[in-house]
């Protein structure tokens, strides 16, 4: 299936009656431009990466002296919307995973999705990119990089993750007790830290994917 800026293949069909109750109410729930394209082409596996890249705010700074202000990466695979219960999605690498499967078997557990955000595909080198239900910032893309936690990306995240601390008092102890009626706002902030934003809708993504010209850093 080819869209403007992206060639996929390998996609699901999208079988809405497979779907359990509660699995189409959160594919209702989803923005309208992100509906269509999974009722098009459910996911899929991209065609030619190069052509599918996208620039993030990500500051990357080196021990040699060398700083970058802006990164991009590419997409690999869009995932599918299949029912967690009635489904099972293809070979991993040859078919896209599936979002439900991903969502409830590995990314809940794994806490670092802020609330109503769903990882939506994979990008080069196990990065993901997800979408927003929240009210603030319904639709959103946000990117999620593999490497945060390392020193070329320190000072940019650190910074993000201290700003979202200093918002609460002893945010520590609102994350060591999950009944704390600020808790979940507090585990939110920290984890949106660690996100950056791309596009403000899934039309306006698609829209933006460029061809790399394999200088991009």
């Amino acid at each position: 299936m080819t869209h403007k800026n992206i060639d996929l293949n390998n996609y699901y069909n999208l079988t809405l009656g497979k779907l359990t109750k509660d699995e189409k109410a959160v594919f209702e729930a989803l923005p309208k431009d992100y509906q269509a394209f999974l009722k098009e082409n459910n996911g899929g596996m991209v065609i030619d990466e190069e052509k599918c890249y996208f620039k993030t705010d990500l500051v990357r700074k080196f021990e040699d002296g060398r700083v970058y202000k802006e990164s991009s990466n590419g997409l690999e695979e869009f995932w599918g919307f299949l029912s967690y219960k009635n489904e099972t999605p293809g070979e991993q690498f040859e078919y896209p995973m599936s979002i439900l499967h991903e969502h409830y078997d590995r990314h809940i557990e794994e806490e670092f999705l802020p609330s109503n955000v769903i990882a939506i595909g994979r990008c080069v080198q196990n990065s993901l990119i997800a979408i927003s239900l929240n009210k603030h910032d319904f639709g959103s893309i946000y990117y999620w990089e593999w490497y945060w936690q390392y020193p070329w990306f320190e000072d940019y995240f650190q910074k993000r993750i201290k700003q979202a601390a200093d918002q609460f008092n002893n945010v520590s102890d609102i994350l060591e007790n999950s009944e704390h009626p600020k808790y979940q706002k507090a585990f939110d902030a920290l984890n949106y830290a660690t996100w950056v934003k791309v596009s403000s809708s899934f039309s306006e993504f698609i829209e933006n994917l460029y061809e790399t010209d394999n200088e991009d850093v």
